[in-house]
């Protein structure tokens, strides 16, 4: 799992450079209120909700158009929602591109934490769907000024799609 992360970040890190000329501007789409609501929706009495995220932006790296290199990308839409199920099991949930609410572990992903510090509702969330060949990397994180984000990264290997890898930001707030 660790050599996922280094290579996550490397592409992350990468993808970056690479738009060094291109002035990056993250989304500031968030219906806070609507975001809780669906995590106490989908994970039931007895669950907390950690922290929702509002829409994502980065870079995505797809065989299909791999002459065209690092494209731009963004989930205006997309919701993150990090919580603890009523057993204390992590889950994350977000909203797909059709507009669905996803809740990972009922979707086959095996998750995970990693550095789990201080403050416990930050650190590192690993998916692995292993029927579907995914594996995402969620990290909770501050930035400057205790800004509350989520660097996340989504590695796909072949199947209905040809193979890809993208990497997002999206500024969260604590609940």
């Amino acid at each position: 799992m660790k050599n996922v992360l280094v290579y996550a970040s490397l592409f992350f890190l990468i993808a970056c450079s690479s738009q060094s000329t291109h002035k990056f501007e993250l989304l500031d789409v968030l219906d806070r209120n609507a975001a809780i609501l669906d995590g106490q929706t989908y994970l039931g009495e007895g669950a907390q909700i950690l922290a929702v995220c509002g829409g994502s932006k980065g870079y995505g790296l797809y065989l299909d158009d791999i002459e065209l290199g690092y494209q731009e990308g963004s989930l205006t839409d997309g919701v993150i929602i990090y919580g603890l199920s009523k057993d204390g099991s992590p889950e994350i949930l977000f909203r797909d591109a059709l507009k669905e609410m996803v809740v990972a572990s009922e979707h086959g992903a095996e998750i995970s934490r990693l550095n789990v510090n201080d403050d416990p509702r930050l650190g590192i969330w690993t998916l692995v769907h292993p029927r579907a060949g995914i594996v995402e990397t969620y990290n909770l994180t501050l930035g400057e000024k205790n800004q509350l984000y989520s660097l996340w990264t989504a590695n796909k290997s072949s199947g209905s799609l040809l193979g890809r890898t993208t990497s997002y930001v999206a500024r969260c707030e604590f609940i």
